[in-house]
């Protein structure tokens, strides 16, 4: 079964997806830069709010449709802290991934992070670093934080479906 799975965020996500049993994985940013050159969890100066919609859309369209999932995955967006524009940014793409599935017609999955650590480093509560640690293990060349729990999510719903 080829399976997709995303780790949203507000400033970047991270994705891995298996296709004919092959593992790809990466991150795409969905912020953009501030005029003094820092990466913000805003939109690109002078750019409209929706544009993080806008380019995740776009990311998604560029699985090609002959593509056939069986599952998207997505870990569960974490709202304890970001106040209302995050969470209104977070399910603002979950909403999006949803869609993506419907579309597809295939099963979409939210899954807990703790789960997805739990799986990974044996602690529901293992930090960024662990889980890029994690995932170097298993022989992947992660960039940042948002891939490895992509890659992370993706092995735990292969051992589970």
């Amino acid at each position: 079964m080829n399976i997709l799975a995303v780790d949203l965020g507000m400033v970047a996500f991270g994705y891995a997806f298996t296709v004919d049993a092959r593992v790809w994985s990466g991150h795409e940013h969905l912020g953009g830069w501030s005029r003094k050159g820092y990466l913000q969890s805003g939109p690109y100066a002078g750019e409209r709010a929706g544009m993080r919609y806008v380019r995740f859309r776009e990311w998604l369209a560029k699985i090609p449709p002959t593509v056939e999932l069986g599952l998207v995955a997505y870990e569960a967006p974490y709202l304890t802290t970001g106040g209302f524009y995050a969470v209104r940014a977070l399910f603002g793409l979950e909403t999006r991934l949803e869609e993506f599935g419907a579309e597809r017609d295939c099963d979409v999955r939210r899954i807990h992070p703790a789960t997805i650590k739990k799986h990974a480093c044996g602690y529901g509560r293992a930090t960024k670093l662990a889980m890029v640690a994690a995932m170097r293990a298993k022989g992947h060349d992660v960039e940042d934080h948002n891939e490895a729990d992509a890659l992370a999510l993706l092995y735990y719903v292969r051992g589970t479906t």
